[in-house]
């Protein structure tokens, strides 16, 4: 016969309401709204009032489309832990090029006090960033520790797809901002096994040998014997250690449960220690007005009902 005690557990996992959680990947955000708005109006290239305005819209757009109960934002700093493992990461991107290039010194300036504006305003959102962290990481952290439970949708907002791997939980969904849908990923596991083989050119992180790609790296997964048969067919004691060398590399950049200890528990203990506060309007409306962001002055009022159920 059941006790009182087991009546109560019961009853408090009946009442555990069912949670939505968006993991905004804060960077990809904000460079999808930087280029919309340069191409729009490149003098806006440094002041970026229009670019502020975008990005702002772009967050509450999201947040009242997917109408989370909790929100994530996620942003990387300088000096990510890639680099000491692999001091050619990224590199490709140190390169201004195009007709019309965004200015870099300067929107930096920009994100930095767009970051301090919305820990400062919005206080019922995790704004988190961290040392040798990127945006990347802490979602992979979020995802893999914190938000497991079976009542926990998790909606992870980026056009990143290295995010794509972490649709292989059950609770975890990616939507794609820039096309406002979801991805339809049909086998994370299995993308992700592939990007490992055959690299990431947009984080210059090459393939475990030069001429492995999307397909070559899928016939090595279809081998019986798999990457320790491709690897033992090659020519040499040194092709064979610098495949397996590269693997473990790739592995250690781009699979998400990869993660160093160290910056996981920094992530964790930001996380559970963020000062959450009850969202108060007057800030933000007057954010708006000194600004001159008359339109999301406007439209406050609409906005701000998704934004105040946060928790």
């Amino acid at each position: 016969m059941a006790g009182i005690e087991d009546f109560v557990q019961f009853e408090e996992v009946k009442d555990k309401k069912d949670e939505t959680i968006l993991i905004i990947d804060g960077h990809n955000i904000a460079y999808i709204t930087v280029f919309s708005a340069i191409s729009s109006d490149y003098s806006d290239n440094g002041p970026f009032r229009l670019w502020r305005h975008s990005f702002f819209t772009k967050i509450f757009h999201i947040i009242q489309k997917l109408e989370p109960t909790k929100v994530v934002l996620a942003f990387d700093t300088k000096g990510s832990w890639r680099y000491d493992i692999y001091d050619e990461y990224k590199a490709n991107r140190k390169k201004v090029t195009g007709k019309n290039p965004l200015n870099k010194e300067a929107f930096m300036v920009a994100l930095n006090d767009m970051i301090e504006t919305f820990q400062e305003l919005f206080t019922n959102i995790y704004t988190i960033l961290g040392a040798e962290c990127e945006g990347d990481d802490i979602i992979g952290v979020l995802t893999n520790y914190v938000f497991t439970g079976e009542n926990e949708k998790v909606i992870v907002v980026s056009g990143d797809t290295d995010m794509n791997q972490l649709t292989a939980k059950p609770n975890v969904r990616q939507y794609n901002p820039l096309k406002n849908e979801f991805y339809n990923v049909i086998n994370p596991e299995l993308e992700l096994a592939i990007k490992i083989l055959s690299g990431d050119s947009s984080d210059n992180i090459k393939p475990i040998k030069r001429g492995v790609g999307v397909k070559t790296a899928a016939k090595i997964l279809q081998r019986e014997d798999g990457l320790d048969g491709f690897i033992a067919d090659q020519e040499t004691d040194l092709e064979k250690s610098q495949i397996s060398e590269n693997f473990k590399r790739n592995t250690q950049l781009i699979d998400l449960n990869f993660i160093p200890k160290r910056i996981r528990e920094r992530i964790l203990d930001t996380y559970n220690n963020y000062d959450l506060q009850p969202l108060n309007g007057k800030p933000v409306v007057k954010y708006f007005m000194k600004n001159k962001l008359h339109d999301l002055r406007t439209k406050w009022g609409r906005i701000s009902k998704y934004l105040k159920t946060l928790e």
